[in-house]
């Protein structure tokens, strides 16, 4: 699951590629893609399209997976609080379909390039990594303690694949304040590059222009690629739908 942004008047660079919209002709019903109908050539061709089209046109399309999303959010309300409402902030989270205005969207683009600038993005990074640090620490003493409980509960029930939603219940609730217990600090990174990345989408889709930071930034190319790169490892394309962050150049638009 994960957060996916459309930009409805996003910079324009180059025209939508002629074999990707032939298979979007063939395949494309209700504005869904039909994967199943797809042979896997097809399919691989299709996703090889749209990241080009994509990457050409930086405000047509920002994706994150839920665990990059709910901390880049936070970090964007946290710091853009004089201006974002409560309402525009659970708006990121769940589909309330607020509306946030082009002049908020234009505000949160100057605002992220001001953090970049002064340091406060490298800062929080440090805050995360040390916070995964611990966390990784933690949970591994959380995970060992788990497994004794499971080597127990095999013991005394005599079933080697007994799962911990079948222990018996006196085993189920150890297991339970024990799991209870973990830290999720681990599972939610953060970094500068999809930071940069979000400005990037941000400036292509309300037409603006770079700031002082570009020059101590990713370049654009390099930035797309660190994107990609977490793309393929953690996003999962199948339900690219299941949530949609909308921006336009006059309202920004959050659906599910």
């Amino acid at each position: 699951m994960g957060f996916d942004l459309y930009g409805l008047n996003p910079q324009h660079n180059k025209d939508e590629p002629l074999q990707l919209g032939k298979l979007k002709s063939k395949f494309e019903k209700d504005g869904w893609m039909q994967y199943d109908k797809m042979t896997k050539k097809q399919k691989d061709k299709y996703f090889e399209l749209v990241d080009k089209q994509e990457e050409e046109n930086p405000g047509r399309y920002f994706r994150n997976n839920v665990w990059f999303w709910r901390p880049l959010w936070s970090f964007v309300c946290q710091h853009c609080s004089d201006f974002i409402s409560l309402k525009d902030a659970d708006g990121g989270s769940f589909n309330d379909g607020r509306v946030i205005s082009k002049t908020k969207a234009n505000k949160i683009g100057k605002r992220l390039s001001e953090l970049l600038a002064d340091g406060t993005v490298d800062r929080n990074c440090r805050e995360y990594e040390l916070a995964k640090a611990k966390a990784d620490v933690h949970n591994k003493t959380v995970e060992e303690k788990l497994e004794e409980l499971k080597k127990t509960v095999k013991q005394e029930t005599g079933k080697k694949d007994i799962v911990p939603n079948d222990y018996p219940t006196s085993y189920k609730e150890q297991w339970d304040e024990i799991y209870a217990t973990k830290s999720w600090d681990s599972d939610y990174p953060f970094s500068r590059e999809n930071v940069e990345c979000l400005l990037l989408f941000v400036y292509k889709v309300e037409d603006l222009k770079y700031v002082s930071t570009r020059k101590i930034s990713f370049t654009k190319r390099q930035c797309f690629k660190a994107f990609k790169e977490w793309q393929r490892n953690y996003s999962t394309r199948c339900l690219r739908a299941i949530w949609l962050l909308q921006i336009s150049s006059s309202h920004m638009e959050f659906e599910r």
